[in-house]
């Protein structure tokens, strides 16, 4: 009996110790690096993540975190992404932000101080290209995400490269304001996480000096699901409260938008400018993000589908944009039409049915800003902003 025992013992500590063993070759073999990109006229930093599984052979994901004001990559890499990346197999990497002039700290020039001027577009389209010259990388699986100010660049990202990328995510960092009328990507898909209590990045939208230079983050969702031709209305749904941290997550998903894409809030009732995690939190903002990103990839329309569209756009015609008093909507098509005017947060303002031919929409009850009107006919809707401005 007791031989057996002994027996059963050595098993289990053999089978540890080949466990440990396998751990310390994964650990071994990945890779850490700390890297220098130089960019114009300045060197830049950053550090890169190479999972033990990466085979060179075969093009994985990449996954592009940008840290938050003050923070900087070597810490940032904490948030867990290297982790999820020794399983799900992509390149993880962390981009250094120049010091900001106004702030005084390392920031991204996300669109929200106009004393930023630092091309960090640029760079981090210089970054990607030089990661993927030197591994290799789907070049239809590119994710970005950021917290706070680190949000706030990976919409303007979106935003101006969104031709590269398959999806985004932020915690805590919303859509600066200055974007709204310049944003012109294909559909993109967006997760963002915030939190209700949150003093840094409020919830509802930043003002510095009377001038509102972010939105909120239910104005972010609606952004998006309008600029993705999303359903108007959305689903919600909680998360199991199961930890003792004062905070419920309610998730808000909006479906039936263009090109495979969809816009998921996650609305974190009581929780301040952090970032969620697990054991402490009831959801972890990483595992969460990769979830997302990983059943996203960049969609290519059809040719078909393309000239379609193309030929709609031409066909419509909304006039002067931007409008003070007026907007003229023309058409060649027959029938009619259904016109809708949204705000910027979503919210429906005019809604009627129009002839194709000719339609004079009053703006006058309307303030100064960014809107969108939506002509559909048929099973075809096609959005366009509309800038009202006095």
């Amino acid at each position: 009996m007791l031989r057996f025992l002994h027996y059963i013992y050595s098993m289990k500590h053999t089978m540890l110790l080949a466990i440990f063993a396998a751990c310390s070759v994964i650990e071994l073999h990945a890779q850490s690096l700390s890297k220098t990109l130089t960019f114009g006229d300045t060197t830049r930093t950053y550090r890169i993540y190479i999972p033990a599984i990466y085979d060179s052979s075969q093009p994985v994901p990449l996954v592009m975190a940008l840290h938050g004001l003050g923070d900087n990559a070597n810490n940032f890499q904490g948030v867990g992404f290297n982790q999820i990346a020794n399983t799900q197999n992509f390149i993880a990497v962390y981009p250094n932000a120049l010091t900001d002039p106004l702030l005084g700290a390392s920031g991204w020039s996300a669109g929200v101080n106009p004393l930023n001027n630092i091309d960090d577009v640029g760079f981090l389209n210089a970054l990607l290209d030089t990661i993927q010259r030197e591994y290799s990388v789907d070049t239809n699986r590119i994710f970005v995400c950021g917290f706070s100010l680190g949000g706030f660049m990976t919409h303007r990202l979106a935003c101006e490269s969104g031709e590269r990328i398959a999806a985004i995510a932020s915690v805590a960092g919303t859509m600066p304001a200055p974007l709204v009328s310049a944003c012109v990507p294909n559909a993109m898909p967006v997760l963002h996480i915030h939190g209700t209590s949150d003093q840094t990045i409020p919830y509802d939208f930043g003002v510095i000096f009377f001038v509102v230079t972010n939105l909120g983050a239910d104005s972010t969702a609606h952004y998006w699901a309008t600029h993705n031709g999303c359903n108007a209305s959305f689903t919600s749904d909680s998360f199991p409260n199961t930890k003792n941290d004062g905070l419920t997550f309610e998730k808000f998903s909006y479906s039936g938008c263009s090109d495979s894409s969809e816009v998921i809030l996650i609305k974190a009732n009581g929780m301040p400018h952090t970032w969620p995690y697990t054991p402490a939190n009831d959801i972890d903002a990483t595992e969460e993000i990769w979830d997302f990103f990983s059943r996203h990839q960049k969609v290519i329309p059809s040719d078909t589908t393309n000239t379609f569209i193309q030929e709609m756009n031409l066909r419509f015609s909304f006039l002067p944009n931007p409008a003070s008093e007026f907007v003229q909507i023309t058409s060649d098509l027959n029938g009619k039409m259904e016109l809708t005017l949204r705000d910027i947060t979503g919210k429906q303002l005019y809604q009627n049915t129009i002839p194709s031919d000719s339609y004079f929409l009053s703006l006058n009850n309307y303030q100064s800003g960014v809107y969108f009107l939506t002509l559909s006919t048929g099973e075809t809707r096609i959005t366009k902003k509309l800038i009202i401005s006095r």
